[in-house]
């Protein structure tokens, strides 16, 4: 029988925020090394970072999955650059291009999350937000930033319908919808996804102007 223990994620075993800033030290290390152009082993990403390989191999179980996660490190820092326009419109398009061309860039990596997260099931109760599954690239703070222009004039119960309805238009869930039921290429969906979001931002502001 197993342990209650056992059956806890080691990043919650004790001294969790300690552990969480340990990987992510070797996930900074590892982004830094794939940015040289390399694609680092666990053990040189621990090696860089001044972490012990052992305790590297706690957090991830393979070089896909710690290359995966690495890459994202390097798109919230890049996205986060974008200079953004004036004007809601134009900021939403703006966002949702950046990110989907992280998606075509980095799609190995995010199939692997991807597939990580299908492990969930659809139904029951969410699962806890400190959990193995490892964070994806947060578009929902991309999103209200975008949006900070218009949040005043929607209630918050608006805002939040319109913030989910925008995540539905950005990511690899979205790119893979496009290209295998309506066999789309990468431009032709990245303009079908910024034409839906646009219609979504119209109709939210206009029903939150009547």
């Amino acid at each position: 029988m197993k342990s209650k223990a056992s059956e806890v994620p080691y990043l919650e075993q004790g001294r969790s925020g300690q552990k969480h800033r340990t990987r992510q030290r070797v996930l900074e290390a590892a982004a830094e090394l794939i940015s040289q152009g390399q694609s680092p082993t666990i053990t040189e990403a621990a090696d860089l970072a001044e972490v012990s390989r052992r305790t590297a191999y706690r957090y991830f179980s393979t070089q896909q999955q710690m290359l995966a996660e690495a890459a994202l490190v390097i798109a919230r820092k890049s996205i986060s650059q974008i200079q953004l326009p004036k004007e809601a419109e134009e900021r939403v398009d703006v966002t949702l291009r950046a990110l989907q061309g992280f998606v075509y860039r980095n799609e190995a990596a995010l199939r692997l999350l991807a597939q990580m997260y299908m492990q969930r099931p659809l139904t029951g109760k969410p699962a806890a937000r400190k959990d193995s599954i490892p964070p994806r690239v947060n578009r929902v703070k991309f999103i209200e930033t975008a949006l900070s222009g218009v949040r005043d004039r929607l209630t918050g119960k608006q805002f939040d319908r319109l913030v989910s309805a925008l995540v539905l238009c950005m990511g690899i869930e979205a790119a893979m919808t496009l290209r295998y039921i309506r066999n789309l290429s990468s431009s032709q969906a990245t303009d079908i996804c910024s034409w839906a979001a646009q219609q979504i931002l119209k109709g939210a502001l206009t029903d939150a102007d009547n």
